[in-house]
């Protein structure tokens, strides 16, 4: 081969360089807010209140024939309607944080009236 030739081809080499490059920073800005969105889904559960207090909120969650207890931590931001109690039906709306679901809204369903008595 002529020296010519090397020149060539490191030219070439370049330009793919420069595109795999270009590529790669487009996808990145696209991959970017993908990943912050997914750090901020938001969530809701609805169920029983079993608990509250004023920093956290425990309902009882139905699922299948099974109930589980789900906490919820609530921070001065959270919006909790009058009438939350035991035994209320609510719709929760959370984001998780490090593990903890974290109660941004709490949404009165159905308020459990206690059975007549005859």
């Amino acid at each position: 081969m002529r020296r010519a030739d090397f020149g060539r081809n490191d030219a070439t080499a370049k330009r793919v360089l420069h595109a795999c490059l270009g590529i790669l920073l487009v996808a990145a800005c696209f991959i970017a807010p993908a990943c912050n969105y997914a750090t901020t889904l938001k969530h809701q559960a609805t169920g029983t209140v079993q608990s509250h207090t004023a920093t956290e909120i425990v309902m009882l969650h139905n699922v299948g024939k099974n109930q589980t207890h789900w906490d919820f931590v609530l921070t001065h931001a959270t919006q909790i309607p009058a009438g939350v109690n035991k035994g209320v039906r609510v719709t929760i709306y959370y984001h998780d944080d490090n593990g903890k679901r974290i109660a941004d809204r709490i949404k009165v369903v159905a308020v459990s009236t206690p059975p007549k008595t005859k």
